[in-house]
């Protein structure tokens, strides 16, 4: 029975991601994140003492009209591998370090077949959060629990953003980093009642001014999220992410086709493969936009692994 419920999950959710591939692109920024910036990191409270290493892989691709050459159209396919590495010193505390490594696929395609491409590869921004539960109530009559409390974090500027090629410094969307630091805080709530689960944050982001004068848009980003589990070692659900993000500027300037909002869908698995191993699929597939200039997205799809240690 176990086996057929975790097979029959499974080809579901990889029916749900394989028709988001396929699904027409929305509009949207190139590289603006939604949902929660610490979501690498699952939505599990650790206990004091308690670590978790994961591994996960995303993959998007994205399609804009260039802003200092409109005859352009720029294309990019981004694929992140990223190592995540969680800590809760004190049952209050989880302490969070991302350390993404990007490979990208960009190219800038003119009328009459003019092209450029370029496929930088290296680490990226590493980002260091935190999230901290002012509130953690247990009603074991009821069987409920309750928690609430903020997250904190940054990326750091530690990808390459001075890239070039031919003595010609490349996109800012396609360099491995944005050049500047880009803290964020927001709130969190969690609520579960064995099999249910819930998770909502809402969260904002403004990056710094880099190097070459260019800040991406500040962005307030939200997650909410429902997941049953039927069994132990099994659960899925769905979710609702989003952002709103301004547009770019550059020099003082604003930068065309860029910021606006997104909604998405955000299915997801989680399957308990063996003690603390689990593995873990969802999908970010864009239904409602509305943005600013000539933008297009994909499908966000992500998959990997996550144990955690005593």
């Amino acid at each position: 029975m176990l086996c057929k419920e975790i097979a029959s999950s499974v080809s579901l959710l990889a029916m749900v991601l394989a028709q988001a591939v396929y699904v027409s692109p929305t509009l949207a920024c190139s590289i603006c994140q939604s949902g929660d910036p610490l979501a690498p990191a699952g939505t599990a409270k650790l206990d004091a003492g308690q670590a978790q290493l994961a591994l996960n892989f995303e993959y998007l691709t994205a399609r804009a009209r260039s802003h200092d050459d409109p005859l352009f159209i720029e294309e990019l396919t981004q694929m992140t591998l990223r190592p995540v590495f969680s800590f809760s010193p004190w049952s209050a505390l989880s302490a969070v370090l991302q350390v993404p490594v990007v490979f990208k696929d960009f190219s800038e395609t003119a009328p009459g077949d003019v092209s450029n491409q370029t496929k930088p590869a290296g680490l990226g921004d590493v980002d260091i959060g935190a999230r901290i539960f002012l509130l953690s109530s247990k009603n074991f009559q009821r069987e409920t629990w309750h928690r609430f409390g903020v997250s904190l974090g940054s990326t750091l500027p530690t990808g390459s953003n001075d890239a070039q090629e031919n003595g010609v410094r490349l996109d800012e969307h396609a360099q491995l980093g944005i050049g500047a630091f880009a803290p964020y805080a927001g709130v969190l709530y969690a609520f579960s009642q064995d099999p249910w689960n819930f998770f909502a944050t809402v969260s904002a982001k403004r990056p710094l001014v880099n190097g070459y004068a260019y800040r991406y848009g500040p962005a307030v980003m939200w997650s909410f999220a429902v997941e049953y589990r039927p069994v132990d070692r099994l659960s899925f659900g769905l979710g609702l992410d989003g952002r709103y993000a301004w547009a770019d500027i550059q020099a003082g300037a604003t930068v065309s086709n860029t910021g606006g909002l997104v909604v998405a869908a955000a299915p997801v698995l989680k399957l308990n493969l063996f003690d603390e191993l689990w593995f873990v699929a969802r999908a970010q597939i864009p239904f409602a936009t509305h943005l600013f200039g000539e933008q297009s997205v994909g499908p966000t799809i992500f998959g990997g692994v996550q144990y955690t240690f005593d």
